[in-house]
């Protein structure tokens, strides 16, 4: 057994698309290593991934708070203003989002002024993607489809929210 493999285990290595892709069974779990260090199948980091969803989700829940006391506030000053308000909301939100996010749920490390702004730039762009995604297919849903306009928004947070966590986790805080 000079070779450092373990006793139970059986690893392979391959060269995909100029990504080092090395997999190793070991007591019947599967646990794929690839270049980059993403890793889907590794139970732990699932754990971990996990967690750090259900973190999100939360952070997503003060999100929406917040933005609604924005907007809300908006209306108050005067009903005119709820588009003003909705945009106030979602730029709050966001930021909210950038802070808990970078302190809770994908915990970085002190970073640069730069590194940190490019981050919050990453941040409104995915949450602006998810946005204008999430528009469309009201759009869709309501007028073309005649689904409920009360129903569809929460509908598309089935979407949405997976894909701002991968967003986040993958391309803002690479984590």
């Amino acid at each position: 057994m000079g070779s450092g493999k373990r006793a139970g285990t059986d690893e392979r290595k391959l060269n995909f698309l100029g990504w080092q892709v090395k997999t190793s069974v070991k007591n019947g779990f599967f646990r794929t290593v690839t270049g980059n260090k993403i890793n889907f199948l590794d139970m732990e980091l699932m754990g971990k991934s996990i967690k750090q969803f259900i973190k999100f989700g939360l952070v997503g829940v003060s999100n929406t708070l917040l933005s609604l006391a924005v907007y809300y506030i908006f209306l108050w000053i005067n009903a005119d203003l709820y588009l003003v308000g909705n945009i106030a909301g979602w730029l709050v939100s966001v930021a909210n989002a950038f802070f808990w996010s970078q302190k809770y749920v994908f915990v970085s490390e002190k970073a640069s002024l730069a590194s940190t702004l490019k981050k919050l730039l990453k941040t409104y762009c995915s949450y602006g993607a998810t946005f204008l995604l999430s528009t469309l297919l009201l759009y869709l849903e309501v007028d073309l489809w005649q689904w409920p306009a009360s129903i569809s928004p929460l509908l598309n947070l089935l979407l949405t929210v997976p894909l701002n966590f991968l967003l986040n986790k993958f391309w803002v805080f690479r984590r």
